[in-house]
């Protein structure tokens, strides 16, 4: 069959599918959401931290739940990012459906980028 629905019951959408759907929702457009801090960045010395909020980005909803620190690069510029890379692996524990489940997400970190 050359048609089918995400959405239907008994089916699977894929973390691809959903993504591909809130990205046509959003019309293609990446961008912070006004949730938690909004990802406020405050600077002490080589140290950056980006406090809490949400994104959608590429379609995938990116959460920072508690403040992270990088080390900027000193005399540089440049900005700071959250970046997708779907090149990496997640690590997983445990089996679907038992209560000890759960996957360390390596897909999205934040970086200094000069």
């Amino acid at each position: 069959m050359a048609i089918t629905m995400y959405q239907a019951d008994r089916n699977f959408a894929s973390p691809q599918n959903d993504a591909s759907l809130y990205s046509g929702i959003s019309a293609d457009v990446s961008g912070i959401l006004n949730r938690g801090n909004a990802f406020n960045v405050s600077v002490n010395g080589l140290t950056a931290t980006v406090d809490t909020g949400q994104a959608l980005i590429c379609g995938r909803l990116v959460e920072i739940t508690s403040p992270e620190s990088l080390t900027i690069p000193a005399n540089s510029s440049g900005y700071i990012c959250i970046v997708v890379d779907l090149s990496q692996t997640n690590d997983v524990f445990g089996n679907v459906g038992d209560p000890d489940y759960s996957v360390n997400v390596n897909q999205v970190y934040v970086s200094a980028v000069t």
